[in-house]
């Protein structure tokens, strides 16, 4: 029995690329989403692209694609300073390739070109998907409802720890001018880049378990291009944000559009060193608020007392008319009783003329009680005598 002819494995390699590369368009306008990046020390770009049926949330496609280290060095600052956004994964593309095969490697598209213009328009509408979604599902002004306690001392802070944002953000509120005390406590977290929603959500979820020691939380970051800023309209953070139970701040340093992430949280101000202008501005108001009630207060009691002291008045003139009378009678009952007393002394007689005749120093009352020649004492109202009886009558 003859063997069938055979072949090389290269030759069928080879027919396969040329059945390929020969049969194909030289270029194609694609549209992937980009499921992996490497950028090579070579210069070359390696990515892994895909394609989704969003309606069975399934994978229906995945290819290998590459750009030239030449290609890239041009085609990235370009696409990135007009679309805003770095290339990275789950990013939306329209690309345009041509098919290569490798006898080694296989399939591979080749990437000559991106237009931005795609991009931003696909970043758009999922950022107005994503904000309809919440609106759809309740979620949207959840956070923004949340009462604001009084006062604000105790914020968890949502940063970069070597980030300028956060330190001017603490520098203004730890020498702020009037003083005002505030404690403060760093989560840090990425805050740029695919793996920033996730970080600032494990921050969230770290915060929630000790959420009775704060009073808000802010997010903050100093600023950044498009593409730095790019992470801050993720829907799972947003999602976090809307229904986080304590009042979110966000401070991100953005001079162009909000983020979902500004819309969903209570307050959202430009910049780290605003937000800690927010939180002193709501200190002065409440010590002016408390200084006014006291001020209030003091009033309110000085009105009281000075309608009660208009009402008193009169019940204390009385009542020092009663006492004056009072004291009058009693002072003559006093008169009368000293004048009494000074009619029941023995000796008051004395000064209207009388003499008190003593015997052996008791008054005499009977001049038959005494004998001829017995010695008696005369006392005047001055002076006294020395008398002897020389008869009786």
């Amino acid at each position: 029995m003859e063997s069938p002819s055979s072949i090389r494995l290269s030759e069928l390699q080879a027919q396969i690329k040329s059945a390929i590369e020969g049969h194909l368009s030289k270029y194609f306008w694609i549209t992937a989403e980009i499921n992996d990046i490497t950028a090579k020390p070579s210069g070359h770009c390696y990515l892994e692209l895909v394609d989704y049926d969003h309606a069975e949330k399934q994978l229906i496609a995945k290819a290998q694609a590459w750009i030239p280290a030449s290609t890239f060095r041009m085609l990235r600052p370009y696409f990135e300073s007009t679309a805003g956004v770095a290339l990275a994964p789950g990013l939306s593309v329209l690309i345009r390739v041509s098919v290569q095969y490798h006898p080694l490697y296989g399939i591979s598209l080749q990437i000559s070109d991106i237009d931005p213009v795609y991009t931003i328009g696909n970043i758009a509408l999922e950022r107005k998907k994503s904000l309809e979604r919440l609106r759809q599902e309740g979620v949207l002004e959840m956070n923004a409802q949340l009462d604001l306690p009084i006062p604000i001392q105790r914020v968890a802070v949502i940063s970069a720890p070597q980030a300028a944002g956060f330190r001017d953000f603490t520098q203004q509120i730890n020498h702020n001018p009037a003083g005002y005390t505030f404690y403060i406590e760093l989560f840090p977290s990425l805050m740029q880049g695919v793996e920033a929603p996730s970080g600032i959500i494990s921050a969230l979820d770290a915060i929630a378990q000790q959420i009775h020691q704060f009073d808000v939380v802010a997010i903050m970051r100093g600023g950044g291009s498009v593409s730095d800023l790019h992470c801050f309209d993720d829907y799972n953070l947003a999602y976090h944000i809307a229904q986080f139970p304590l009042p979110v701040f966000t401070g991100i340093g953005h001079d162009h559009d909000e983020h979902l992430i500004d819309l969903v949280a209570h307050t959202s101000v430009k910049t780290p060193t605003a937000l800690a202008q927010f939180l002193l501005d709501q200190m002065e108001r409440l010590d002016q608020q408390v200084t006014a009630s006291g001020q209030r207060m003091q009033q309110l009691i000085l009105g009281r007392l000075s309608a009660h002291n208009e009402a008193l008045t009169p019940l204390v003139q009385r009542l020092k008319m009663l006492i004056t009378m009072e004291i009058r009678r009693r002072s003559h009952a006093v008169d009368l009783l000293e004048q009494a007393i000074r009619n029941l002394n023995p000796l008051a007689p004395l000064q209207r003329g009388y003499a008190l005749v003593l015997h052996q120093e008791k008054a005499l009352h009977d001049a038959h009680s005494v004998a001829l020649g017995e010695r008696l004492d005369v006392l005047l109202a001055h002076g006294c005598l020395d008398v002897e009886v020389k008869g009786k009558k």
